[in-house]
C-alpha cells in the first residue's frame, strides 16, 4: 500500500501540471475563437452603426467572412445600409426637385412644421417677409401674422381632424414683414405628415 501510495502521489504530481497547461490552453484557444468569430464581428458592426450615425455614409459594406451565423448577421447588415442608403437618395432627389419647383412658382411658398417653424421657402417669400432665406429658415411664421391665434386655431383644428394630404380653400389673412408693412394676402394651405409630425405648405 505504502508503494501504491507512492506511486499515485507521483502520477498526480506529474498529472496535474499537465492537465492544468492543457486545460489553459484550450480555454485560451476557445476564448481566441470566440473573439475571432463573435466579439470582433459584432464590435465591427457596432463601430459602423456609430459611423453611419455620424457621416450619414451608408456606402461602406462589412466583410462578410462566413455563412454562419455570424455572416448572416453581417450580409443582412449590409442589405439594409444599402436600402437605407437608397432610400436617402431618393428623398434627397425628391427634396431637391421640390425645392426647385417652390423657386419656379410665382407666388410666395412657405413649408413650416406644426409649431410655425419653417423649413422650406422660395425666393418669392423672401421678398414678401422683407427677410433673406438664411434669416427665415428655422424662424416661426406665426411672428409675421396679425391674426395669429385664428391661424393657429385653424391648424390645431387641421391636425385635431387629421386633415392631411389635401389641399384647403383658400382664406385671407394679414402679414406684417420686417419692415413693419402690414399686406393682406391669399392664403392656400395643404398639410401632409412627415413621421409623426404634420407638415404645412402655405402658397401666399
Amino acid at each position: 500500500m505504502v508503494d501504491l501510495y507512492h506511486d499515485i502521489g507521483v502520477n498526480l504530481g506529474l498529472d496535474l501540471p499537465i492537465s492544468g497547461t492543457t486545460f489553459f490552453l484550450i480555454i485560451c484557444t476557445m476564448g481566441i475563437l470566440v473573439r475571432k468569430t463573435i466579439l470582433n464581428p459584432i464590435k465591427l458592426v457596432s463601430t459602423r452603426i456609430t459611423n453611419v450615425t455620424m457621416t450619414g455614409n451608408f456606402s461602406e459594406k462589412l466583410p462578410k467572412r462566413a455563412n454562419d451565423e455570424i455572416g448572416q448577421l453581417i450580409g443582412a447588415f449590409n442589405d439594409l445600409m444599402e436600402e437605407l442608403g437608397r432610400k436617402t437618395l431618393q428623398t434627397r432627389e425628391s427634396e431637391e426637385r421640390y425645392r426647385k419647383f417652390i423657386e419656379m412658382a410665382k407666388s410666395a411658398v412657405i413649408t413650416f412644421m406644426e409649431d410655425g417653424k419653417i423649413a422650406i421657402m422660395n425666393q418669392k417669400a423672401e421678398e414678401l417677409f422683407g427677410l433673406s432665406q438664411q434669416a427665415l429658415l428655422g424662424d416661426y411664421i406665426f411672428k409675421f401674422m396679425e391674426d395669429v391665434e385664428e391661424f393657429r386655431e385653424a391648424l390645431i383644428a387641421e391636425i385635431s381632424e387629421g386633415k392631411t394630404g389635401g389641399v384647403q380653400a383658400t382664406t385671407r389673412h394679414k402679414i406684417r414683414n420686417f419692415q413693419g408693412r402690414s399686406v393682406e394676402v391669399e392664403m392656400t394651405l395643404s398639410a401632409s405628415s412627415t413621421g409623426q409630425s404634420p407638415m404645412f405648405t402655405a402658397i401666399l
